[in-house]
C-alpha cells in the first residue's frame, strides 16, 4: 500500500473513532480505552515516519493533526506515546499550520 493509501486509512479511522466518541451511549470509560487503543495503533504506525504518509506532509496530516490541537488544547497528554508526539511537533512547528489550523477556540467563533 503506497504512502497516500496509508495515510488515508489512518484519517479514515481517526473519522470513525470521533465518530464513536461522540456516540452518548457510549459511557466515559469505553470512549477513553477507543482512544487509547487508536493513540497506540498511531503511535506504532508512526515509527519510523516524520509524517502519516512517511516523508510526505498531506491532507490526512491535517485531519488527524487537528484532532489532536484539540486534544492537547483540553489538558490531555499522551505521553506514553512518544511517536506521536514527536509526529504533532513536526506539524504543528510548520508556520502555515500555524497560521491556519493551530488557532485557538475563541478565534474560531466567527
Amino acid at each position: 500500500m503506497d504512502g497516500l493509501g496509508i495515510s488515508g486509512t489512518t484519517a479514515g479511522f481517526y473519522i470513525a473513532i470521533l465518530g464513536i466518541l461522540s456516540n452518548p451511549e457510549r459511557t466515559k470509560k469505553q470512549k477513553k480505552s477507543t482512544t487509547a487503543s487508536a493513540d497506540a495503533i498511531l503511535n506504532k504506525h508512526l515509527k519510523n515516519r516524520k509524517y502519516l504518509a512517511g516523508s510526505l506532509f498531506t491532507i490526512a496530516d491535517i485531519a488527524v493533526g487537528t484532532f489532536f490541537l484539540r486534544y492537547y488544547n483540553m489538558g490531555v497528554t499522551v505521553e506514553e506515546f512518544e511517536n506521536v508526539n514527536i509526529w504533532y511537533q513536526h506539524l504543528f512547528n510548520r508556520g502555515p499550520y500555524q497560521k491556519t489550523i493551530a488557532l485557538p477556540f475563541d478565534e474560531l467563533k466567527g
